[in-house]
């Protein structure tokens, strides 16, 4: 078993990657995209708010009608309103929350929802890739790390077209088994321990970067870019574990009912809409889909941030 690190030894592992000017520029890059997730002034606010509360009227409609049409067994119309509610929610999401355009959502997304989460790995790939580094400079990993390429995430893009019918008729241990897991890793990030921890290892890492002696000015202004991320993420922390928590939650339930955009809206041989009965996947998981959305729908509207403000 890899013996737990002191603090002292991952600042130290750290610093050792931030000494190269190269990788230093990478994390102020990556540190002002990051920083961007928390910086909205009330303009911008106000903007999204009102293009988020668009979709989620309708959202809210669909998911509403989904629960109702199943409860009279029109399963195929029920599926389409489910997977219409899961893709408007995700798009008020990436709106609201990491500042997608419009024109993204509509053009890029479309009705295929996982893209949504394609376009903010594009945005945010620079940040992954830091965190890759820092990860495996911190604890001696050999094994080479996520690095994500614009490539990668274009064939990520081929694996959304080209596999829809295999997705659209997953069995329900499939399916169970990915909420599963989704369900496991939400209880880790919105578990207070772990909030705790993280709280903990980010202060003692500003105090410790305040004691540091800047010698000239360009490292002042390392030190001040590097504490006011910092300031910003401890600031939000609670904000960001319910962010994420939710993001990942929408990303497995995007996956789960994208295809279905088509195959329960227009008769298709591949799909056709008989095959929408109590033997497929979906149907069969309904409750503990709609359940999984029903939490994501209440975490945000119970956030202090937009509380009272749909």
């Amino acid at each position: 078993m890899r013996k737990k690190l002191t603090f002292d030894e991952i600042t130290e592992r750290i610093s050792s990657l931030l000494s190269d000017d190269i990788e230093l520029l990478k994390f102020l890059e990556a540190a002002s995209e990051l920083s961007k997730v928390y910086e909205i002034n009330e303009e911008e606010e106000k903007r999204r708010l009102s293009e988020a509360k668009s979709f989620i009227e309708v959202a809210e409609n669909d998911f509403k009608s989904a629960k109702i049409l199943y409860e009279s067994k029109v399963y195929s119309t029920a599926i389409y309103h489910l997977q219409q509610a899961v893709e408007k929610f995700i798009k008020a999401y990436m709106l609201m929350f990491f500042g997608l355009s419009k024109k993204v959502v509509k053009d890029y997304v479309g009705h295929d929802s996982p893209k949504a989460f394609l376009k903010l790995l594009e945005k945010f790939k620079i940040s992954l890739n830091l965190i890759s580094a820092l990860t495996e400079r911190v604890y001696e990993l050999n094994s080479q790390m996520l690095k994500i390429s614009s490539q990668d995430i274009r064939k990520l893009e081929n694996i959304v077209n080209k596999n829809r019918k295999q997705i659209a008729e997953m069995s329900s241990e499939e399916i169970r088994n990915a909420i599963k897991l989704t369900v496991r890793l939400k209880e880790v990030l919105e578990n207070k321990e772990t909030k705790d921890e993280v709280s903990k290892f980010l202060a003692t890492l500003k105090r410790e970067l305040g004691k540091i002696e800047a010698s000239d000015e360009y490292e002042r202004n390392i030190a001040s870019k590097i504490t006011t991320l910092l300031n910003k993420i401890l600031e939000n922390l609670e904000l960001s574990f319910k962010m994420y928590s939710n993001f990942l939650v929408l990303y497995t339930l995007s996956i789960i009912t994208y295809p279905h955009a088509t195959f329960a809206r227009y008769p298709n041989e591949r799909l056709p809409i008989e095959k929408y009965d109590e033997n497929l996947g979906i149907i069969q998981c309904f409750g503990e889909i709609t359940d999984l959305l029903e939490g994501v729908i209440n975490s945000w509207k119970e956030s202090p941030r937009y509380r009272g403000r749909y």
